[in-house]
Parts: structure tokens; sequence; C-alpha cells
């Protein structure tokens, strides 16, 4: 898909101005907008939002007119850029919830310029980049992350498309808001050498800062997003020359299937600096080509398995609702085919770790299994609220879920009569957002899958070694010894266990 989207690319940029091109401009980047192709980023907006182990790919079209412009004693000279085509791929790879790496190549068509002595007609690269992200806080309603990228001088020289040096840059990105409403921040320095152009223009180190406020008008799916894009010199922060340069830019996003996001979008610049457009217009697909294959097929393995039948929501609502008075000290209790506890189990905040004020109550658990050998097959199931993305939340029910199977290992329940899967967010026992529903969607159930007949002998099971210590574990739910003066049982074998 990559090679056949790159060929169209370059395709276009060839059809679009057939004419011999004429090599007579600067070295210098004068691009405003710089798309990234993220989970949850804009057109020129960049997402402090990832999902672990996705791959995708970008590409986006954009018109602009009249992006270069040369003034004299503030007075229009002409179009030294009149019409710009601009293409850009981009490959972004969330490693894990905290980094991301991402390499984008830019390409270029442009004709019509009004300066001959200045203008380049024709096609060309721009100096491609490679970078990453480190998140450093991502909830539902705030995130917060640093960025950093190189940009390699190999774009087309003396065609305002690439530069004749490496320029690194670095910054913040961040997001604020509900999940109607989103404040979004993208800011980052650039580094590179100082140049003084004839034209009274100085090309040195600068600041970009991009916000932007978006409304999701269908929520994770379909939004609309205003965007100011502002460019200054470090030297000169707040001059009104052709160094500093403000647009505004609107846009909307849709899907296009599970796989695809299309971006739509129109810009104006507000002031003369260079980059600024009298108008662009863009169209940006981005497709997700590899997702986190491992948990997703053991989750649709665990799903296909006929031991493994989901209960529906009611009965799981019931599952969760206690009718009866608990007693005294009871912690956790029968209830047809549920194990019910008490109190929730409370895990440290973003992990697995069990608190300790939870651990009587898995120790409960463990009891009335090792009490009751007829209970042949418990599933120890983990569910997360909405907070986060779906994979992150999957993950987690998935490790909370193993944390508990291991504990109750550890307390004498043996292996073989315990399963134990994850199901993320997608099966709410509460509606709404407030605490008190996302605290009732983060829990655990145990599920009794399979209990033996009372003619069925009970299995005896053998000591196991636990894998991740190494510890020899003598499970306590056995079958009592039989007495050789006691009677056979009734011709089914083992007798009942404690």
């Amino acid at each position: 898909m990559m090679n056949r989207l790159f060929l169209a690319a370059v395709g276009i940029l060839l059809a679009t101005h057939p004419q011999p091109a004429r090599a007579q401009g600067y070295s210098f980047d004068v691009e405003l907008l710089r798309p990234t192709f993220s989970l949850d980023s804009s057109p020129g907006l960049d997402s402090a939002r990832l999902e672990a182990g996705v791959t995708r790919m970008g590409m986006l079209l954009q018109y602009e007119r009249d992006p270069l412009i040369l003034y004299e004693e503030g007075e229009e000279v002409g179009a030294v850029i009149s019409n710009r085509q601009a293409t850009w791929l981009g490959l972004v790879h969330d490693i894990d919830r905290r980094f991301s790496l991402r390499a984008v190549l830019p390409l270029y068509a442009q004709w019509g310029g009004d300066i001959n002595y200045l203008g380049y007609d024709g096609v060309g690269t721009g100096d491609p980049s490679v970078g990453g992200r480190l998140v450093m806080l991502d909830s539902t309603a705030v995130s917060v992350g640093l960025q950093a990228d190189l940009r390699f001088p190999a774009g087309t020289q003396a065609a305002f498309m690439g530069e004749t040096g490496v320029r690194p840059s670095a910054g913040l990105l961040g997001s604020l808001g509900s999940k109607a409403y989103e404040l979004l921040l993208d800011l980052s320095v650039t580094a590179r050498s100082t140049t003084v152009l004839e034209e009274d223009l100085v090309i040195g180190p600068e600041m970009d800062l991009g916000v932007g406020l978006r409304h999701w008008v269908w929520p994770e799916r379909v939004s609309l997003v205003a965007t100011m894009l502002h460019r200054a010199s470090l030297a000169s922060l707040s001059a009104r020359g052709g160094e500093n340069a403000t647009e505004l830019l609107f846009g909307c996003r849709f899907p296009a299937g599970d796989r695809a996001g299309i971006d739509l979008g129109v810009g104006k610049g507000l002031t003369y600096g260079y980059g600024t457009s009298q108008f662009r217009v863009l169209v940006s697909m981005n497709f997700m080509i590899r997702e986190p294959s491992a948990l997703r097929q053991q989750y649709l393995v665990l799903m296909n398995m006929d031991s493994l039948q989901r209960p529906t929501r009611q009965d799981e609502h019931e599952a969760v609702v206690v009718h009866a008075p608990w007693q005294d000290g009871e912690l956790a209790r029968l209830q047809e085919e549920w194990i019910q506890v008490r109190k929730p189990i409370q895990f440290q905040v973003d992990t697995s770790r069990i608190l300790p004020e939870s651990r009587p109550t898995l120790l409960a658990v463990a009891e009335l299994l090792n009490q009751n050998p007829r209970i042949d097959q418990i599933l120890v199931e983990g569910h997360a609220s909405e907070e986060g993305d779906y994979d992150y939340n999957y993950a987690l029910s998935t490790s909370r879920a193993r944390a508990i199977y291991d504990a109750l290992i550890q307390a004498g329940v043996h292996p073989a009569r315990l399963s134990y899967r994850g199901m993320g967010e997608i099966s709410p026992v509460a509606q709404g957002m407030d605490e008190q529903s996302l605290a009732m969607n983060r829990r655990v159930v145990f599920q009794i899958l399979h209990q033996l007949d009372p003619l069925e002998p009970l299995p005896r099971y053998e000591p196991v070694q636990l894998p991740w210590s190494g510890k020899a574990v003598q499970p306590e739910s056995q079958p009592e010894p039989t007495d050789p003066a006691d009677p056979p049982d009734s011709g089914h074998g083992a007798p009942e266990g404690k």
C-alpha cells in the first residue's frame, strides 16, 4: 500500500507543471504547516495520545496560493511562489503507550511566480524528517508529552523547499478538555544557522506554535477543529516583519472505515510572514497499517472458546448488585454462577499491583474455592472504565486479571481450575463519566464456568511449580483419602472432598 501511495503522489506532482524548472531561489524551507499523522492529531497540530503497537501511514495533499510574496517598503512587489502543491508522506509507529517514532517526507510542485530572478517553477522534495514523542501524562481530560525531530538537508536546493544544514527541533505537546471539547497545544523550537538574505529577511532559530480548539461532534469519530499556526524568529518574537507568520486554519475529521480517517481543511494567512498563504485547501488521509495483533488474537481466541461464553450485560449486572445483606466478617460468597466479593479489588493507579487492603478479599475467594472442590472452572475477568484508549484499557484489564489469577494460585487454588481474560471498557455496568460510574466499571468479576455433578468424581491435583518463581505449591482442595474399611461410595469412584 505504501509503495502505491508514494508512486501516486509523485505522479500527481509530475503532472502538475511539466515545464522545465528554473532553480534561482534560496535554500530555505518556507512551509508553515507540518502534518504528523498521529492518533487524534490534525493538520498542523500533533497529539500526545498514543495507541500501543499501532503503525499508521498518512498522506496530506494541499494547495497553497501565494505562500511567499516579496515586499519593498511595505508594498507588494509580486509573488515569489504563486502556486504550490504539497504532498506529505508520513509513517508513525507507537511502540507503547509512552513512546512513538515517526518519519515524514515532503514533496512539492511550484509554478506561476512573478519574480523571475527569485522564482523556482518545477517539482522537488523537501527535507525529510525523523522524530519521536514521549508521553508524560495521558488521562481522560489532560495529556502532556514531549516531541523532537531532525530534518535532514536532502531536499531540492535553491528552491525554497530544503535547507543546507540539519535542523533539530524539540518542544511540548498537550491537550486539555472533555469528551466534547479539547484545547490543543503544539509548541516547538527549531535550531539552525542564521542567514541574512538580500531581501531584508533573516532566517535563523525559530519558535513554532500551534493552538487549536476541537469539538467532537460524534465522540472519537467526527470532529471540527479551529487552529492558529504561528511562527516567530527567536531574535525578534514581537516584530512584524517577514520572519513572523500567523495563519488561521479550519478543518474537520471523519472516519473512512474502521482503519482510516480523513481530514479536510481550509486556511488563510493573517500576516505577511513567509509561509503564510492567501488561502490553502487540504485533504489528509490516515491509514492504520498494523494493529497490536498479539493482544487482539488472544482476545479473539478466548471469545471463540465454548467454555468461556460471555454472560449478558443483564446477567453481569445482577452478579454485581447484591440484594442479601452481608454477614459480619463475610468477604466473598457463592451466588448461582458467580463468586461475589463484598468490596471491589483495589489496584494501584494505572498498574496491576493489588493494594494490601484487597488481600483479605482474595484470600476469602481462595478459601471459598478450596472449600468447594466441585467448582471445577473459574474465569477471572477484568474490566476497565472509559479513561484511556481501547488498547490500553484492554491491556490493563488483562494484566489485572492475571495478577488475581497469580494471587489465587499462591493462595492454594490449583491453576487447572482457573482462567483469566481482560475485557477493557466494552462491557460497562454503569453509564456516565462521573467518578462513581467510572469506579463501578473498574472491576474484576469471578464467573463459575463449570461445576461437577454430584456423581462426578473429584479430580486429584498434583503439586505445581510456579513458572514465575519456581516455587512449589501444594493445592489445598483435594478429596479426602478413603479408609480401606469403608464401603465403596455408590460405585462412582472418588469420595466427596472437604
